[in-house]
């Protein structure tokens, strides 16, 4: 694929993921902000082609995500898991570094709060 239409293509996901947020607004996943940290927009023609591939790739992700949060699970979460792995294979090294590296604060993240959850739980029962 030519880089136009690369960036043509990332231009049309980059305007489906804005109209599919604005449809369910406060439904989505607050946690899908892997293509805002590549920092690639479609209006940044001066970026690679694989910067652009790698930003498609996750965008389509994200898009199959806010499916599958709305309850439409046919195939979408099998779907993102695949765009995840082909994003993953047009990382550098040094972006799965910081890929792995942020998965790995989200969980951590994750299992904080819920065990915050079951600490809270946990103390009003013991007072009576």
């Amino acid at each position: 694929m030519q880089k136009n239409e690369l960036i043509q293509l990332h231009t049309f996901l980059y305007q489906m993921k804005m109209h599919l947020q604005g449809m369910v607004e406060g439904e989505a996943d607050p946690d899908l902000k892997e293509y805002d940290r590549l920092e690639v927009t479609p209006y940044q023609i001066h970026k690679s082609k694989r910067e652009h591939k790698l930003a498609v790739f996750t965008l389509s992700k994200e898009i199959a995500d806010l499916f599958c949060c709305n309850g439409n699970e046919n195939g979408f979460e099998k779907l993102s898991g695949r765009l995840e792995q082909m994003a993953i294979r047009s990382m550098t090294d040094k972006e799965r570094e910081l890929y792995h590296s942020a998965l790995y604060r989200q969980d951590c993240k994750k299992n904080d709060e819920s065990s915050d959850n079951d600490d809270s739980s946990d103390g009003p029962s013991s007072l009576t």
